[in-house]
């Protein structure tokens, strides 16, 4: 009971020193005209269900019951079930690292890449080259180049652009498949597969749809869209943004295609694909993976063991009672 306490304390404290808390202001002046925040309910919900704030507002705990609250994996839920499936730096390392992760699956990954020593001696560079932090996460700091005129100035545009060009990832860009290039043309769109693998068997807790709204990102995180996904690769609601200050769509806002009955393209072979991803690094039993799909096919973007908990907000509900049935979440279950 007492390390219990101690538990819900230590990760509350957590929560609250490190919320940006002008965001949260931001929304909640939005949706009520007030900036006045709910201080007894953000602290009852970090407390009862380890909620961060920023769960309280994506997750749209200020409109939810406690049944439904219930429901949810928040932040310090997460937490508790990767310590219970012993993740350690050593079994994460493959997902953390881009360059380790884009050799393991390479087969899978459908384009090039090479790392900076690598990229300078090819005979020539592709036409557009992805650059990524090689140990980044989330999407952040990705850059696109293209138009290079010849290799030498090419890479002299690259050292311009980067800190230190040995600290990234060089790939090839991903043609993705006409049906999502209409939809969403200036991002690579993808879908967010989150697997739980036991025993060998790998069961797949929640996926998404991750639509681009600004040049290159897809990220839900920066401003993109999110839209559920049926078990036959359907999108069955409206898309949402991660504000949640930020009304559903059910068009895209900026090439206005319909959203809502969309079918995922190879959305069987994605989730394959997935499956197969997931039994090849069984120490790593939750892992989210982002899939592109190209003319021909699926293909792998990487894995994200750190994954949050924002992949539930599209289809508007939680996916606590499959961690329930695998791991104890305490102090929270």
């Amino acid at each position: 009971m007492i390390t219990q306490i101690k538990t819900r304390y230590k990760n509350s404290r957590y929560h609250f020193q490190k919320t940006r808390w002008q965001a949260l202001r931001t929304y909640q002046a939005n949706l009520s005209g007030k900036k006045h925040l709910p201080w007894l309910d953000l602290a009852y919900c970090s407390w009862r269900y380890g909620a961060s704030p920023l769960d309280y507002y994506c997750l749209r705990f200020f409109e939810k019951n406690h049944r439904e609250r219930r429901e949810y994996l928040t932040t310090s839920r997460i937490f508790a079930l990767r310590q219970a499936m012993a993740e350690t730096p050593d079994k994460t390392l493959i997902l953390r690292d881009k360059f380790l992760f884009n050799q393991t699956f390479k087969t899978d990954l459908g384009r090039r890449f090479w790392s900076w020593e690598q990229l300078q001696r090819e005979a020539a560079l592709p036409p557009t080259l992805v650059i990524k932090e090689r140990w980044g996460q989330g999407g952040e700091n990705i850059r696109v180049i293209s138009g290079l005129k010849d290799k030498q100035s090419g890479l002299q545009e690259i050292e311009a652009l980067v800190s230190d060009p040995l600290h990234y990832l060089y790939e090839g860009y991903i043609s993705q498949h006409p049906l999502l290039q209409a939809v969403s043309p200036d991002s690579v769109n993808t879908l967010k597969v989150l697997t739980y693998i036991h025993q060998r068997q790998v069961d797949i807790w929640a996926v998404m749809l991750s639509l681009g709204t600004q040049a290159h990102l897809d990220s839900f995180m920066q401003g993109g869209l999110a839209l559920a996904v049926n078990e036959q690769g359907v999108v069955y609601r409206p898309a949402t943004y991660l504000n949640p200050d930020r009304a559903a769509v059910t068009h895209h806002p900026h090439t206005h295609h319909v959203l809502q009955g969309f079918t995922v393209p190879f959305f069987e072979d994605a989730l394959a694909l997935c499956r197969r991803a997931a039994k090849a690094i069984p120490d790593v039993r939750t892992v989210t993976w982002d899939v592109a799909i190209q003319p021909e096919g699926p293909c792998l973007i990487e894995g994200n063991h750190n994954w949050n908990a924002y992949i539930q907000v599209p289809g508007n509900e939680g996916i606590a009672a499959r961690a329930i049935t695998v791991a104890a979440l305490s102090p929270y279950d």
